[in-house]
């Protein structure tokens, strides 16, 4: 029989003979008597021992012994005590995260329960699989996705999913891709220019973003161009 820490355990065995008959409970060879631990009843010609708040040295062998004038019999029973179980229980929750066009991005969170726990990853319901792509590991009750190379479709809702044989636990969080803002005109060319005798120097420089998922470019603060255009940033020092 087998039963977790901290919870109670019973034996029962039926005899048949002719009275008067000696009954005792043995465990390892010892015999046990009633007490806060141990609760031995005998009703009924059904001999009952019932293990209270179980712990990991209550495992043994229980032995049942029965005798009358012209005989005795006994049964043995094995009792194995477990550790309790935990269910995964999340301790650090994925959160939202808003990652450029190209890059990599790193999920995480934590988990507490009963070892070994089961690690599963999911895109908008869709199992993962671990790749190069797709990079998960779990240490120290730490669960890891990495996604790399991003591209718009790795936007979308990632949940992690921990399971043991006790239950299981999930949390979940959005993964934005946006577009990222490339240089494409260095601060490499100053021109001067003579205005009422005095110089002013020009810099130049130049900005293009990747494809935006709405169609749009979009130029801070809040200003719309279109997608195949670069916009060009002018900045004047007067009197050099």
């Amino acid at each position: 029989m087998k039963v977790t820490i901290g919870d109670a355990c019973t034996l029962e065995c039926k005899v048949a003979g002719t009275p008067q008959l000696s009954t005792g409970w043995f465990k390892d060879g010892k015999e046990l008597t009633s007490s806060q631990k141990y609760r031995i009843s005998f009703l009924n010609n059904v001999s009952t021992l019932k293990i209270m708040d179980a712990e990991k040295e209550d495992g043994g062998l229980y032995t049942f012994a029965v005798q009358n004038d012209v005989g005795k019999s006994s049964c043995t029973a094995s009792v194995d005590v477990l550790d309790r179980i935990i269910p995964p229980s999340f301790t650090r929750k994925l959160k939202d995260i808003p990652c450029v066009l190209g890059s990599s991005a790193l999920l995480e969170c934590k988990v507490s329960g009963s070892l070994p726990i089961s690690v599963v990853w999911f895109q908008n319901g869709h199992k993962l699989v671990s790749g190069e792509k797709h990079q998960m590991s779990f240490s120290d009750n730490l669960c890891i996705l990495e996604v790399n190379s991003l591209s718009y479709s790795d936007t979308g809702t990632y949940t992690c999913k921990a399971s043991n044989t006790a239950g299981s636990d999930e949390c979940s969080a959005v993964l934005t891709v946006q577009g990222g803002y490339m240089m494409v005109r260095k601060l490499s060319e100053l021109f001067f220019s003579l205005s009422l005798l005095k110089l002013s120097a020009v810099f130049l420089c130049g900005a293009w973003q990747a494809h935006h998922p709405r169609g749009h470019l979009h130029r801070q603060p809040a200003h719309l161009c279109d997608m195949e255009e670069e916009w060009t940033h002018h900045h004047t020092i007067s009197e050099v």
